[in-house]
């Protein structure tokens, strides 16, 4: 039905199912209130407090703020606080100005990895290494993000950079599969993976790739 739409809207595009790069699935927490059918629940977020442990659930993305600021009131009762947390506050610092190794990148570049690493930013391109602050394929990524993601993103295993930290497999054909090796040069070191590790690390991702994210998962 996405390809349908897609079709409709954009006709000259001409998009097509052989255009699919990955497929993923993902699942809505709702509360059980006792529906017959999963669907007819509410989307309405909670907050509950277990033995000092704060949990939040249900709610939907677009209401990410409030439910945020439903999270940070509770919070901020448990340690004694009265204010309650306004939805529209402003939480985050300004962009960082772009000086340095910013002032290189093209603009484009520049917005994207500021808005995805805020005042992260700077640390991440004085870790990159010759080349790394080249564009992967036709991506908005850098090759910098993976370094910084083996060196800061508490992994465990390839695919944690691939499908959740930097995403690459996702939007790239065969899960960026051709990049393999590059991305090995950039992150094995940074890991600390022997050859065997990375060996056996690049074979789970492959498996898990085909199984779940390839535009024919073996479900």
């Amino acid at each position: 039905y996405i390809l349908e739409g897609i079709q409709f809207t954009f006709p000259g595009a001409r998009v097509t199912r052989e255009d699919i790069v990955s497929t993923f699935a993902g699942l809505r927490p709702v509360i059980n209130t006792g529906k017959a059918h999963p669907s007819d629940e509410s989307r309405a977020h909670a907050v509950l407090e277990e033995n000092g442990l704060l949990t939040i659930t249900g709610g939907k993305y677009t209401i990410f703020r409030r439910m945020a600021a439903d999270v940070l009131t509770h919070a901020s009762r448990m340690i004694g606080g009265k204010e309650k947390v306004a939805s529209k506050k402003r939480f985050f610092a300004s962009l960082p100005a772009s000086s340095g190794e910013q002032s290189k990148l093209p603009p484009d570049t520049n917005l994207y990895l500021a808005g995805r690493y805020g005042n992260d930013l700077p640390a991440l391109l004085s870790a990159a290494e010759e080349g790394e602050t080249e564009r992967v394929g036709d991506l908005p990524n850098i090759w910098a993000e993976l370094r910084w993601a083996a060196r800061c993103g508490g992994i465990v295993h390839l695919d944690d950079i691939l499908l959740r930290r930097v995403r690459l497999g996702l939007t790239l054909p065969a899960g960026g599969e051709e990049f393999l090796p590059h991305i090995r040069g950039v992150i094995q070191a940074e890991l600390g993976w022997d050859d065997a590790h990375w060996n056996a690390e690049e074979k789970r991702y492959k498996r898990i790739w085909k199984e779940c994210y390839s535009p024919s998962p073996t479900w």
